[in-house]
């Protein structure tokens, strides 16, 4: 089993979401995040005070089986090309091995 975190902006997610849903694959967790600090913040004034804000994006998990990881892979990164200068996927896609995994909140057993 292979776990895939990727890493999305907020305007990706319907996209991705149907994407992987054709893939027989389900989003196990999505969380917001704040990106990294080499993107440029958004500028906010709050009650005369200026704040600069990091732009939120979404972090999914997702279990697959091994060989169905590079499809879904695959899919997540053409999923987050619309949009995007030349076409290039922005989207930050990690991919793990799981050596045990207990569905259901069950306790793996050795």
């Amino acid at each position: 089993m292979k776990l895939i975190i990727a890493i999305i902006r907020t305007y990706h997610l319907e996209a991705v979401q149907a994407a992987v849903e054709r893939q027989n694959v389900t989003l196990t967790c999505v969380s917001e995040v704040l990106g990294g600090g080499r993107e440029s913040e958004s500028t906010l004034i709050y009650r005369d005070r200026v704040i600069n804000v990091r732009k939120p994006k979404y972090r999914l998990e997702m279990i697959v089986d091994d060989y169905h990881s590079d499809e879904v892979v695959d899919v997540i990164r053409n999923a987050t090309r619309s949009g995007c200068p030349g076409e290039v996927s922005d989207a930050r896609i990690m991919v793990m091995q799981v050596d045990r995994f207990a569905p259901c909140g069950l306790a793996a057993r050795n």
